[in-house]
C-alpha cells in the first residue's frame, strides 16, 4: 500500500470503516459475492428500514447514521467474524437513496429466518498492493487482538487511525492469509451452498420477525424495567458465535440476552442462549451478571428441567390471539 498523502485545503480526509460481513452466520458465499461484485453492504430492505424518517429500531438508527457518513475515498475493511478480515476497499459510491438500494442477501437465505432482503451497498475497489489476493482473507493473530472483544460490535463502525493501521499490518503479512475456498474451510460449511440451512416455514419466519419488532418496542411486556443500552444495538446483535435476537439491560443494569422462538423452544434454544450469555460475560463491560430469557410459544419438559440448573436463565411464554367480527 502506498502511504497516504497529507490532505490539501478543502480536500476530503478519508475516514476508516469496518463493516461486518456475517460469515458464517449467513452461509453460501456472501464474502465471495462482496468481493466479486466490488461492494460491502449494510442494512435491510426499504419496506421497513428507510434511510430517512423514523428508524425501524435503535440498531438501524445507529447503522444508517454511519452509512450516510461514508464518502468516496474512505477506506473500508470487511470483518467476516472469527477474527477474519478482508482486504481494504476504497469507497467509490454509496447507495444513498432507498430507490437505488440493492440487496446482497435475498429474503430467506439467513439461517435465523430473515424475511427481508439484506445489504445496502457501498461500492468499493479492492486494493491489491500488500493485500490478500483473489478474495483471500486474513486471520488476525492473537497479538493484534486488542480491546478484549470482537473487532466490531455494530454492523458498521468507524476505526481510528491506530486501529486501521493495525489491521492493515495484519493484511499485509502473507502468513495471515487464508483461502476461504479451501477444502478445510468448506468442511465447516461456511461457503458451501449445499450446507445452507432450510429456512423456517414462512408463517414462522414472519411471526418471529413480528414478535421481535413488537417485543423490541415493548420490552416491559417481558419484564418491567428492561431497556436498550444506547451504546449497543438492541435487535439482532451480531457476535462471533451468532446473532442475539435482543440485547438489553434490566432495571439493575444487568445485561439481558433474549432469544425469541415463534413456536416451540427445544434443547437447541438452551444451548444457543447459553452460548450468547457466555459471550456477553467474557466480552461486554460488567458481563458477569448477564441473564437470559427465552420467549416462546411452548417448550419441553426437558427444557423446563434444564433451566432449574441455571438460575440466571428463564423461559417466558407468549400467547397471540385475535378474532374477526362482522361490523355492525
Amino acid at each position: 500500500m502506498e502511504p497516504e498523502r497529507p490532505p490539501q485545503a478543502n480536500q476530503h480526509v478519508p475516514a476508516h470503516w469496518i463493516v461486518i460481513c456475517p460469515e458464517p452466520s449467513i452461509r453460501g458465499g456472501l464474502w465471495a459475492r462482496w468481493y466479486r461484485e466490488n461492494c460491502v453492504a449494510v442494512g435491510w430492505s426499504p419496506p421497513s428500514f428507510y434511510l430517512e424518517g423514523e428508524a425501524a429500531d435503535l440498531g438501524w438508527a445507529f447503522a444508517r447514521t454511519r452509512l450516510k457518513q461514508v464518502r468516496p475515498g474512505d477506506k473500508v475493511i470487511p470483518f467476516l467474524l472469527k477474527w477474519r478480515i478482508g482486504p481494504v476497499g476504497t469507497v467509490k459510491d454509496v447507495k444513498a437513496a432507498d430507490a437505488d438500494w440493492s440487496a446482497t442477501v435475498q429474503a430467506g437465505h439467513a439461517p435465523w429466518g430473515e424475511d427481508e432482503d439484506l445489504g445496502r451497498r457501498i461500492l468499493v475497489s479492492w486494493e491489491q498492493d500488500g493485500m490478500p489476493p483473489g478474495g483471500k482473507v486474513a486471520i488476525v493473530p492473537p497479538n493484534h487482538r486488542t480491546g478484549g472483544g470482537p473487532l466490531a460490535r455494530h454492523t458498521i463502525e468507524q476505526l481510528n487511525t491506530e486501529q486501521y493501521q493495525n489491521l492493515c499490518s495484519v493484511l499485509s503479512d502473507p502468513k495471515n492469509w487464508l483461502d476461504l475456498t479451501s477444502k478445510e474451510e468448506q468442511s465447516d460449511g461456511e461457503i458451501d451452498e449445499a450446507s445452507l440451512p432450510q429456512p423456517h416455514p414462512p408463517d414462522l419466519s414472519l411471526l418471529e420477525r413480528d414478535l421481535q419488532k413488537f417485543v423490541s418496542r415493548n420490552l416491559d411486556v417481558i419484564e418491567r424495567g428492561l431497556k436498550a443500552d444506547p451504546g449497543f444495538q438492541l435487535e439482532e446483535y451480531i457476535i462471533d458465535v451468532g446473532r442475539i435476537d435482543l440485547l438489553c439491560k434490566d432495571a439493575e443494569g444487568n445485561w439481558v440476552v433474549i432469544e425469541l422462538k415463534a413456536d416451540w423452544a427445544g434443547d437447541d434454544a438452551v444451548g444457543q442462549i447459553l452460548g450468547y450469555m457466555n459471550w456477553v460475560k467474557e466480552n461486554l463491560p460488567n458481563g458477569s451478571t448477564v441473564r437470559g430469557i427465552i420467549v416462546c410459544k411452548n417448550t419441553t419438559g426437558r427444557v423446563k428441567a434444564a433451566i432449574k440448573w441455571v438460575p440466571r436463565l428463564s423461559v417466558r411464554r407468549f400467547n397471540l390471539s385475535f378474532k374477526i367480527e362482522e361490523m355492525s
